[in-house]
């Protein structure tokens, strides 16, 4: 619902808040709200300013400017959002809300998603946090008493968000709101309030486009940057306004009564207004700390923006038949798999177990089973870890019944995990009226992708087999259809453009059949499309074994460097090792430019890291060092990739390069072929990010989109022109990447399909 100020109401305020001279309304709100002292002010600790080696506009490459600049008494932050076409006036809010050991989020088992804590009965505001910062304000005066707000319980709550629409307009569209972490403090504005901010800036999504391989928490990066600590909120677990019970934890007989759970004490109160003052004003140290260091801003801030609408705004209607009809399949492909391999589940799925009948089945075989153990924490253990190598080993293995094993345990291991995921979007949907909130984390990869969230991960839904139809929960809404467009081998087009692969790009521009051309160069015999249908089925069957695994394996796998092991994996065993190595032979062979940009590309990388210089590679590819940021790339549309801790490390073949991932805590090698997936990827990102900030200009609602793939939501009598306007804009080479060979396809659906 959206809230509105009336005359009488705004006469009422200024009986009750009688003014003193000079205030607004606004101040007088603020006055009487803040019970508690401020916290003090921030600390200005800004970090050593970043030093450009070029000049331009902000779109062309990162100003030189400290943090917190000034451009005499206005706020470096005003002419910023201005230049971006965000209002200059700024809103921070952060909601605190009650949460128990019962009822949270988070990642316990019993933890619920945003959309399900926000829409439960047991949900309730205790107090919002907000910071107003004024355009025409001096700038010195952000830390005093009327910037900081705190209202307490939900009626002063409603009162206040009453203030802001007046001031601000229904939707706040007259100020940009800034939150940390705004999936949340928008979903609670949009669902419990009816208030759509369409000028919001996520501290969290600034934070992870600078910082990609790091916890980007409030309390980490306060500390990162030398502000003032968060506050703890485990000391407010339980506190309420209201009249709640608790249930009785006890091993005794006998009915156990409720126990009421105490209200909120002064001191409590107290505590938690400095608790969230002090969290707005950290989140506002960092909006004017991290808003700079944005790269491509414009289009950035967009992403930003509709990445937060796809789950306040939802538009997909989940098919709950289809799910419970799922979850009977997925629980049949279990007792499938284990009869196929005559054991029970507690044989498969326990580890001593499992590891007898597995190195029985070795032995019979005639090999050696201690081949496939490692050694742990506890002593030899099996090798079966996703990231072990002996796993494809045994998933690759010459016995069948090694095979059925390893397939059995990775089974029982990966379906009740489906299985877990239909419920949770059964369950997500249901709490937003039978729509999916689609929760996507923006810049959730280190390259730029968006990466799943709230566990269930819409970005890696199988595209074959029976699992392809976890697609096929999504369907339209009434009325509507879903027009879904991907770009056409988008990563092995880009990589041609960036590498200077001019047969390569001539190719792909026109329309030639790429994988079939490749496969008949390793074979030495013609290969074509299949056909649909007609045709000898032995000489179909071989056609595409040919296209599939020789030619797709070819283009799509080899572009990045993989070895004659990584291609036969990749394969799946669908080819021998020696098929493999002639793969990787021909490919280099055909596509010299591209094995030679491996090779530039790390040098350029190596000798910006080395001697603290800029170099740049054609297509706008350029490379830069900073004080707190050991090499910048920044790709031809001005976006940047970072990494933080870069370091050459001797070896016996001269110097390797490692990069720190903070996350797993732990140095990883990289070379040509790893960085040139990483520029490839993102250009691609960006391409599809580009081309649907322009359908959603035309009136395309993007109601969902997997790395290079959109889906829009559009009226039944207009897909047809829909999807020839998606075909079209997914193929428009982008202008700073003129002669890209882009090329895509869709189709029209009721139900999400690939």
């Amino acid at each position: 619902m959206n809230i509105e100020l009336t005359a009488e109401d705004e006469v009422a305020l200024r009986e009750a808040f009688p003014p003193k001279e000079t205030e607004t309304l606004g101040t007088q709100l603020n006055r009487k709200l803040i019970k508690m002292p401020p916290p003090p002010p921030m600390r200005q600790k800004p970090l050593a300013p970043k030093t450009s080696i070029v000049t331009g506009t902000w779109g062309e490459h990162r100003p030189n400017a400290p943090t917190l600049p000034m451009a005499g008494d206005v706020p470096a932050w005003v002419p910023l959002l201005k230049e971006f076409g965000y209002p200059p006036d700024v809103l921070v809010l952060d909601f605190e809300c009650y949460f128990d050991d019962e009822y949270s989020m988070g990642r316990k088992a019993n933890a619920l998603s945003t959309y399900e804590y926000v829409t439960d009965p047991r949900f309730e505001v205790l107090c919002l946090g907000r910071l107003t910062m004024h355009s025409h304000s001096p700038f010195a005066s952000y830390g005093v008493n009327d910037r900081t707000c705190c209202p307490m319980t939900e009626a002063q709550v409603a009162g206040d968000l009453k203030w802001m629409q007046h001031e601000y307009g229904q939707n706040l569209e007259r100020a940009t709101v800034v939150m940390q972490n705004a999936k949340f403090d928008a979903t609670v504005l949009a669902v419990r309030y009816g208030i759509f901010p369409p000028f919001i800036i996520d501290t969290l999504g600034l934070a992870r486009h600078c910082h990609t391989r790091q916890k980007n928490g409030l309390e980490q990066l306060a500390e990162q940057y030398g502000l003032e600590e968060k506050g703890e909120t485990e000391e407010f677990r339980g506190v309420t306004f209201r009249n709640r019970v608790k249930r009785v934890k006890s091993r005794k007989k006998g009915p156990k009564l409720p126990l009421p759970v105490p209200k909120i004490t002064d001191e409590q109160q107290r505590k938690l207004s400095a608790y969230c003052c002090n969290d707005v004003m950290r989140e506002w140290e960092l909006f004017t700390i991290l808003l700079p260091k944005l790269s491509n801003p414009k289009v950035e801030l967009r992403l930003m923006q509709h990445t937060i609408e796809l789950y306040t705004k939802p538009s997909l209607r989940l098919d709950f038949d289809k799910g419970a009809e799922l979850i009977g399949i997925f629980e049949g492909e279990v007792s499938k798999v284990l009869a196929g391999v005559d054991c029970t589940h507690e044989q498969i799925s326990g580890d001593h177990s499992f590891g007898g009948l597995l190195s029985e089945a070795v032995k019979d075989a005639g090999d050696n089973p201690t081949a496939y153990y490692k050694f742990g924490k506890r002593g030899a253990i099996l090798a079966i870890a996703k990231t072990d190598p002996e796993r494809e080993k045994l998933l690759n293995h010459e016995s069948p019944r090694v095979r059925a094993l390893m397939e059995a345990r990775i089974a029982l291991d990966s379906w009740p995990l489906h299985i877990g995921r239909v419920r949770r979007m059964m369950n997500q949907a249901k709490s937003a009226g039978g729509l999916l909130p689609v929760p996507l984390k923006y810049h959730g990869a280190h390259t730029g992708r968006w990466s799943g969230d709230e566990k269930i991960n819409l970005q890696n839904l199988p595209k074959t087999g029976v699992l392809a139809q976890l697609r096929h929960l999504m369907i339209a809404p009434d009325g509507h259809t879903l027009v879904i467009v991907d770009l056409a081998a988008i990563e092995a087009r880009i990589l041609a453009w960036i590498a200077g692969q001019a047969d390569l790009v001539a190719k792909f521009a026109a329309n030639a059949e790429i994988y079939c051309d490749f496969a008949s160069k390793v074979l030495g015999y013609h290969v074509r499309k299949p056909k649909k249908s007609g045709g000898i089925p032995a000489v179909e069957a071989r056609m595409t074994w040919a296209r599939n695994n020789i030619g797709k394996v070819g283009v799509l796998g080899c572009g990045y460097g993989m070895g004659t092991d990584k291609i036969h994996a990749y394969a799946k065993g669908a080819i021998t090792l020696e098929t493999a190595e002639k793969i990787k032979t021909t490919y280099r062979a055909e596509n010299d430019q591209i094995v030679q940009f491996w090779h530039d590309i790390e040098k350029a990388f190596t000798y910006t890291l080395k001697y603290q210089k800029p170099c740049q590679l054609p297509r706008g590819l350029r490379f830069d060092s900073y004080p707190d940021c050991d090499i910048v790339i920044t790709l031809p549309n001005g976006r940047e990739l970072h990494y933080p801790q870069c370091r050459l490390k001797p070896d016996k073949y001269g110097e390797k390069l490692e990069v720190f991932n903070d996350m797993e805590k732990h140095w990883g090698h990289v070379w040509g072929g790893h960085l040139t997936e990483n520029v490839v990827q993102a250009i691609s990102r960006d391409v599809l990010a580009e081309a649907m900030l322009r359908l959603e200009d035309q009136g395309d609602h993007t109601a969902l989109h997997v790395h290079d793939e959109v889906v829009l939501v559009v009226p039944k009598d207009k897909a047809n022109e829909a999807k020839a306007a998606a075909i079209r804009e997914l193929s428009v080479s982008p202008t700073w990447a003129p002669g890209a060979p882009l090329g895509a396809e869709g189709s029209i659906s009721d139900r999400y399909t690939k």
